[in-house]
């Protein structure tokens, strides 16, 4: 079993960082329709607790979109990374893939037929520009369970048309709702037999379920992305979290989290015009160029440097590269490594680091330590002094 990145989406949110240590990446903000303007504040809170920048752009056809050419550029230039909602229309998926990336979050609503399938019906080229994800939905409006046998097809589907990472959307709006009404006409004898949340979980169904979907989607050759739990207007995704943290932590015992954020994992970030290189870019042996940003994040080109993809990290001074990793020191001044070409998270070497790594020819990494020495490792070895501090006259 692989990683897999667990969201949340809701109107508003109290501690996005509670929600980050739960290892909840991706948070979602979910826009009220007709053309709202996207909430200023929450992609700086989201990036400042580490989490995805997402936005939710509103229900079934009643989007934030107003339809003009500056709506998604404006959004991406708040510092969304991506953006969805049920049953945008082929022109909108387009424009939000054009300057960020699409989260197909289902919505579509016929249960095995077409119509819930966003890349058959409202957009049946692939995904192309910055991309797109898919986030199922997993019940339909009589709040009946959808498993692989009712949108396996759907999420073949997502795959076919190149959507990057496919996932599952738990949703608690409409039957939570549903759960209400029928408890308000419950007798005051039965309501003390039963309560509010023990109605809202029966009708959500059993967590095995949708772990059994995941698994399904596995053996169908789909590897499972990860699973959000959604809720609409009105909701706030610490008290929804709560509500759901032991589905998320069953989801965890069997795929643990990725704590990348989704600009990470998709790289679907280029460089805009506001950052720029600290350092000169280097050519990695397969290729591709690695430099450091003036978000002191790591950046990666693969073609030629006409566009770059983000690594992520925290990075001082310039970055070193061998055969397969590259190199930096961090802010905390630990050395750090990760892999060039594929999907990895950093790896901490330790060491209180006043330099720029350099690697040598006999596979050590050195830098120059907090007492003015030279140290050295592996990434396997721990670290050794490599030369004294040179004294002044020597």
């Amino acid at each position: 079993m692989g990683q897999a990145a667990y969201g949340i989406s809701a109107e508003t949110y109290s501690d996005l960082k509670a929600l980050y240590n739960a290892h909840i990446v991706d948070t979602c903000i979910v826009m009220h329709g007709g053309g709202a303007a996207p909430p200023t504040q929450f992609p700086i809170d989201a990036k400042a607790a580490g989490t995805s920048r997402l936005a939710n752009n509103g229900n079934d056809g009643v989007g934030g979109w107003d339809g003009s050419a500056s709506y998604y550029p404006n959004m991406a230039k708040l510092g969304y990374v991506g953006c969805g909602g049920e049953s945008e229309q082929g022109n909108e998926i387009d424009a939000i893939m054009a300057n960020m990336t699409f989260i197909d979050m289902g919505g579509e609503g016929t249960a095995g037929g077409t119509n819930d399938d966003v890349w058959a019906v409202t957009h049946p080229g692939n995904a192309s520009g910055h991309g797109a994800c898919g986030r199922y939905e997993t019940y339909d409006n009589s709040s009946n369970f959808w498993g692989w046998n009712v949108i396996g097809n759907s999420l073949l589907d997502c795959q076919r048309h190149k959507v990057k990472e496919v996932g599952i959307l738990i949703g608690n709006w409409m039957l939570w709702h549903l759960a209400q009404t029928e408890y308000e006409a419950l007798s005051t004898e039965e309501k003390t037999a039963t309560s509010l949340e023990a109605m809202y979980r029966g009708k959500l169904g059993a967590v095995d379920e949708y772990i059994q979907l995941a698994h399904d989607m596995e053996a169908n050759g789909i590897p499972f992305g990860g699973m959000w739990v959604w809720a609409g207007y009105g909701s706030n995704m610490n008290s929804l979290y709560q509500q759901f943290a032991s589905w998320y932590q069953s989801f965890m015992a069997v795929w643990p989290a990725d704590m990348r954020t989704m600009d990470v994992r998709y790289g679907a970030t280029p460089p805009s015009a506001l950052i720029q290189f600290n350092t000169v870019p280097t050519k990695a042996p397969d290729g591709s160029f690695v430099a450091l940003g003036s978000d002191r994040a790591t950046w990666r080109s693969t073609d030629g440097g006409k566009t770059w993809a983000s690594l992520g990290g925290s990075c001082l001074y310039d970055l070193a590269v061998d055969s397969a990793h590259v190199f930096v020191v961090g802010t905390s001044y630990n050395l750090y490594y990760r892999l060039v070409n594929a999907s990895d998270t950093w790896h901490n070497l330790g060491g209180i680091c006043k330099s720029a790594p350099k690697l040598t020819g006999t596979g050590f990494v050195q830098v120059v330590g907090s007492d003015g020495a030279i140290w050295q490792r592996t990434m396997t070895t721990g670290w050794i002094q490599a030369y004294p501090k040179i004294q002044e006259g020597e």
